[in-house]
């Protein structure tokens, strides 16, 4: 349900109007969404949201990582003189994340949607990086976690998608699906 919601579903569209960016009351609701997606019973919704909300507030630290196979596949790739880039949907640009993770060096560019103006899974960040890449969509290949952002989007935009799905979230994407970034190389050869 998360990947869902926050791949620019028409509810966070909505939430994010509603209550002016991602502010305090976006997330308090938020966590009310979270709450009735996971089967709570709304009349339980108004005692359990504050909790859940309070909750993370206090103790979700979010940690950027890279698998221990990406530093075996990246070489391998620009070796083979792809083109490599990396598409968030952060606001900003995230080259120094990059760079501290110990990956900025393999990468020949990195393009956040708040930089363009669009959001994955709208076609034209896709678009924008196939571009900045000068490839074409029929020559590209988008490696993305969420079926909902990176999927449907690189879809959209006419690119190669490629599911890199490590605990199974996403059944039947008709894509094909990665749990190593090792199995890319081989993948590449098709």
């Amino acid at each position: 349900w998360e990947h869902y919601y926050f791949a620019g579903s028409p509810e966070i569209t909505a939430d994010r109007e509603k209550y002016n960016g991602e502010g305090e009351d976006f997330w308090f609701h938020f966590g009310h969404r979270r709450l009735v997606a996971l089967g709570c019973p709304p009349a339980l919704v108004p005692e359990l949201g504050p909790k859940v909300t309070n909750y993370m507030r206090e103790n979700y630290q979010p940690n950027a990582s890279v698998s221990e196979d990406i530093h075996i596949t990246l070489p391998i790739l620009r070796e083979a003189r792809y083109t490599l880039g990396v598409v968030s949907n952060r606001d900003t640009p995230f080259q120094d994340e990059i760079d501290e993770l110990g990956i900025g060096d393999y990468f020949h560019f990195s393009l956040a949607p708040g930089e363009v103006g669009s959001w994955k899974p709208e076609p034209g960040i896709f678009e924008h990086a196939v571009k900045i890449a000068g490839t074409t969509p029929e020559q590209t290949v988008y490696i993305g976690d969420n079926y909902f952002a990176d999927i449907v989007g690189a879809r959209r935009a006419g690119v190669r998608p490629v599911l890199y799905d490590t605990r199974g979230l996403f059944h039947d994407p008709g894509c094909p699906v990665i749990t190593s970034f090792t199995e890319l190389i081989e993948l590449l050869k098709t």
